[in-house]
Formats: structure tokens, sequence, C-alpha cells
């Protein structure tokens, strides 16, 4: 059910207006997935944020979703926001690939293919070379292409490695943990789970959630 129009709720809705605002300068769905009565008392079993067009590193990410797992508002004086698990779903399609690749200048093109992702090097149409690759992550929290097979032919000495290693983007937190990878023609959606929420809902609360995520778009890791 879209979020009702408890007055408990209105702080949530304040806060996730907020955070988008100044985060992603857009704004933000939110819903409340909850019985009545627990909507009521501030309590739901799920609650789901969600911001389209959000830029990381350069790179346009279609959507992303933040889901809540038994989320609470805990009212008072100074209410707090609670929940967990926490999980946020990042789902980017293949013309935002392209526009991102020419932009970091990366030395080979990436096509979102239900397989996984398929690396090639090459000019224009001319492709030397292409290599099925997945998304993961280094110990240090780098995301980086790990080669899968070779695609059509064997590649040429030496041009594996140039379509594979890290990708220019954040590290994932110290916190977050790949829980899954869905691929699709044209279309690739990362999911990871984040810690518990605990937060205070009041007039600082946006700048401490876009501080850490400050961090986080700066590689900076706790």
């Amino acid at each position: 059910m879209a979020a009702p129009t408890s007055p408990l709720l209105v702080p949530v809705h304040w806060l996730v207006d907020a955070v988008a605002a100044r985060v992603a300068g857009r704004p933000a769905t939110l819903r409340w997935d909850a019985a009545p009565l627990d909507a009521i008392r501030g309590r739901a079993r799920l609650l789901t944020i969600g911001v389209e067009d959000l830029r990381v590193a350069g790179l346009t990410i279609n959507t992303g979703v933040v889901r809540i797992e038994a989320a609470r508002i805990h009212p008072g004086l100074e209410p707090r926001l609670t929940g967990g698990p926490v999980t946020a779903k990042l789902t980017v399609v293949q013309e935002r690939i392209d526009e991102w690749v020419g932009r970091a200048s990366l030395p080979f093109r990436l096509e979102l293919t239900e397989e996984g992702i398929v690396s090639s090097a090459g000019v224009g149409p001319l492709r030397m070379g292409k290599l099925l690759t997945e998304v993961a992550v280094r110990e240090d929290g780098a995301l980086r292409l790990r080669p899968l097979k070779a695609v059509g032919r064997t590649l040429p000495s030496g041009l594996g490695d140039a379509l594979t290693g890290s990708l220019p983007l954040p590290r994932l937190p110290v916190e977050a943990q790949l829980v899954e990878i869905e691929h699709g023609p044209g279309r690739l959606s990362i999911t990871v789970s984040l810690e518990d929420i605990d937060e205070a809902i009041d007039i600082g609360a946006p700048d401490r959630l876009r501080a850490r995520l400050d961090d986080i778009g700066q590689g900076r890791r706790s």
C-alpha cells in the first residue's frame, strides 16, 4: 500500500524529501507497507524509498531503491527511524553505461547482456576481442570486472587483462555486502546489503546521511 497519512509518518516524509533534495537533487517516492493499525502506530513490514537518475562518479543510475524491513518510527522529543535489514538496489541501462564509458575514456566497451557484461576492445564496430565478465567486489570494496570466458574466439595475448580490472566507481562501504546481480538485455541491477538504520529525525539528519554518501562517493572507508 502507498504511505498513509498518519501524523506519525510526517517526519519520515520530510526526511525522505530533504535527503533526496540535498543528495540527489530529485524527488523521492516512499511506500509504507503496513497493516492499517501498524501504520497508525508508525510500524511497517517494509519501508521503500526510491530515487531516479542518481549520479554516482559520473555514472547515471536510472533507479535506486532502498528497502528497510521492520521499519519503525519512535515518537518523542527526538523522533527516530529504525529498521533492518536494509538493502539498496541500483539499476542502470545500456544508454547510461555508454555515456559513462565515453566520459571516463575507458579503453573498452561494455555491453549488458542476459549472461553478463561483455567487454570488448576496438574502434567503432571493429572489435578485436570480446570477453564475458561479471561485477565482483575486491577486499578493499572496489568494484571490478571479473573474466568468465572469451566470446566467439580466443583473445589475443594480453587483451584479457585490458578488458578487466577495477572500475572508476566509488568503493562500497565496509558494512556493505554484495547480495545479488541481475543481468538482462541492456540492463544491469546490483543489490547490496547495508547496516541497519537508527537515525534521529531532526534538522541535521539530511546532512548526516549526505555525509555518509559523500564518504562512499570519495572512496573513504571507516
